[in-house]
């Protein structure tokens, strides 16, 4: 299993989220294509896991930078920048790459087997390879473990509902003392601030995405040492304007909220 995730690793960070297929994590890891599926149900299974594998670094960067703080702003505040500087700070922004479990589009009481839900996107997006094994695929590894279909479920919708419970309790533990600082703040209002908080955050990444700054992805042809050098300055100092442009607009709304509860 550690094979698999230093394979995707190293193509994430190397050559984007893109290139994740199962052919160049098998080949990465030095197993059979096939061999895969017996630890993970589909690619996306496989960025999950790969998600969780830096988490606890994740929280401890928070533990750590929120330990000093009392103040209900500032520790809205700093919880915004912390988690955008592990998002892209040095090395780390390949992590932008990898999506997020869908939380609040997957109940647990309704997420059935990952295999179920592996056949329902691919009929409605048509996801090739990278979405997870065909049907051949499927039988060929049922028929090396010597299970059935009924068997292959059961068994996925457990691990499935094991892993979701899990992640779903990782991000719980990131959340929690932004959602304890606005309780703090504004218990009346504290839902909205948590979601304003989310939104900008989320917001904020994704603009870090698609506005190109997160880190390069190999080397373009042509390209020499001194222009790599000037993108990555260029990179880093659109990447500081956005994180301090989202982190100061979360002050700004946080502060805005602050004594407004109603009186007991």
């Amino acid at each position: 299993m550690q094979a698999l995730l230093d394979s995707a690793e190293h193509i994430v960070k190397t050559h984007g989220k893109e290139a994740l297929t199962p052919s160049a994590v098998s080949k990465g890891a030095g197993i059979a294509r096939n061999s895969i599926y017996r630890y993970v149900h589909d690619m996306d299974d496989l960025c999950q896991l790969l998600l969780e594998r830096h988490m606890p670094h994740w929280q401890h960067a928070l533990e750590e930078g929120l330990a000093q703080i009392q103040d209900p702003v500032d520790i809205i505040t700093a919880w915004v920048r912390i988690n955008l500087d592990e998002a892209v700070g040095e090395g780390k922004g390949w992590l932008l790459e990898i999506p997020n479990l869908p939380m609040d589009k997957i109940p647990q009481d309704q997420a059935g087997s990952k295999e179920d839900q592996h056949d329902k996107q691919g009929r409605e997006d048509g996801r090739t390879e990278q979405a997870g094994p065909s049907d051949r695929d499927r039988e060929a590894n049922a028929e090396q473990q010597g299970t059935t279909g009924k068997d292959r479920s059961n068994k996925a919708y457990g691990e499935f509902n094991h892993n979701y419970r899990h992640i779903k309790q990782l991000y719980s533990q990131i959340d929690e003392p932004m959602m304890k600082a606005w309780q703090a703040l504004n218990r009346d209002k504290a839902r909205i601030g948590i979601a304003l908080t989310r939104g900008m955050l989320g917001s904020s990444m994704h603009l870090l995405t698609i506005r190109g700054t997160s880190p390069v992805y190999g080397d373009k042809p042509g390209a020499t040492a001194d222009d790599q050098s000037h993108k990555s300055r260029k990179q880093q100092a659109e990447q500081a304007a956005i994180i301090e442009d989202t982190v100061q607009a979360c002050r700004t709304i946080a502060e805005s909220f602050r004594g407004e509860e109603r009186p007991d």
